[in-house]
């Protein structure tokens, strides 16, 4: 009989879970206890193992998804059942779970051994710890372009940063995000921290700290410049934080309710 794989309930707060990516496709060997598919909640990220060993029939929701607790997620057949009977079973349940797919032609999962030899496992293209994934993401670094130095080709936070730091390198004079605009999904810890911080701006006093600085190398730049023309020390702060825009440009979002 074939087993559903649930979002699971991590916690009693817990509503609802991201799925940020299948470890397996469909039509490939999955064992019992291995990771099948790995959650973004509100805090952390976790890794799904399957509750029983057989095929992948079908995934019923996309990456980036999300499901709430208690909700089929994936359907696994046992070794005895015919794959694509089971997936032709759920296809009208993925379907009503995702209607932008809804015209989409539902095609029986190929053979296993086609589809590990067509579609290698996510897994293994850039399997990566979740510290790692996390940082790729908040840094905007491709995990797909990144060559692991971990444990079996495991990505780490230190490839990332590494990477992060090699493409720093190689920025333009104008960053490319200055020139177009990137919409980040509002979800998971994101979410958590904004709703959090914007509730504080109601509930909490708000001040304003002061800091003294030494500005005696500006001043002395200032006046060099004010000789050949007018640099006020307003021009010399557009210029400070334009340059640190270029190496950060999350700093230079804002958010609303669909996303930052």
């Amino acid at each position: 009989m074939a087993v559903e794989v649930t979002m699971p309930k991590f916690g009693l707060t817990m509503r609802e879970g991201t799925i940020q990516r299948f470890f397996k496709a469909s039509g490939e060997r999955v064992n019992a206890g291995e990771p099948l598919y790995e959650v973004e909640t509100e805090k952390v990220l976790y890794e799904v193992e399957a509750p029983a060993s057989g095929t992948l029939a079908i995934t019923l929701f996309d990456e980036g998804a999300t499901v709430e607790c208690g909700t089929a997620v994936a359907v696994i057949a046992e070794v005895s059942e015919d794959v694509a009977t089971v997936a032709a079973r759920y296809s009208q349940i993925k379907s009503a779970s995702q209607p932008a797919h809804r015209d989409s032609p539902v095609t029986s999962p190929p053979p296993a051994n086609q589809t590990a030899a067509a579609n290698p496992s996510r897994r293994d293209r850039h399997a990566a710890s979740p510290v790692a994934r996390k940082l790729a993401s908040e840094l905007g670094v491709d995990l797909d372009k990144i060559e692991g130095t971990g444990p079996g080709g495991r990505i780490t936070r230190e490839d990332v940063e590494r990477s992060a730091k090699s493409a720093t390198k190689m920025q333009p004079a104008i960053s490319a995000s200055a020139q177009s605009a990137d919409r980040v999904a509002f979800r998971g810890v994101r979410k958590v921290i904004a709703e959090r911080m914007h509730q504080s701006l109601h509930s909490s006093a708000q001040i304003t700290i002061a800091a003294e600085a030494d500005v005696t190398p500006a001043t002395e730049f200032r006046a060099r410049l004010s000789r050949e023309f007018d640099f006020s020390y307003t021009d010399m702060m557009i210029h400070a934080v334009a340059r640190a825009l270029m190496r950060h440009p999350r700093m230079n979002a804002r958010l609303n309710e669909n996303g930052a």
